[in-house]
């Protein structure tokens, strides 16, 4: 069963992504960059980030196959992980 306090990890996790390190970071980084040295880069990067979402994917995600390589590869994990642990106990 989950306990409400576990669902402040996710939370935690993407408040810090979101607002400390991470996608500020990396964006700001970005857009720095892009403003000087490319104006065009720039322009693309604003669009891209108005319609993307960084860190919540859409529906159209469903339409890329590395998405369903990343969860295969996530059920996988859990699955050996789960074999493991009744293995061992």
């Amino acid at each position: 069963m989950l306990a409400p306090i576990e669902l402040l990890g996710p939370v935690a996790n993407w408040f810090f992504l979101r607002y400390v390190s991470g996608d500020r970071q990396t964006e700001r980084s970005q857009e720095e960059r892009y403003s000087a040295e490319a104006p065009e880069k720039k322009a693309e990067f604003d669009d891209y980030r108005a319609t993307k979402n960084s860190f919540w994917p859409t529906l159209q995600e469903l339409k890329n196959e590395w998405t369903w390589y990343v969860v295969g590869a996530g059920a996988a994990g859990a699955a050996v992980e789960y074999g493991l642990e009744a293995l061992l106990h």
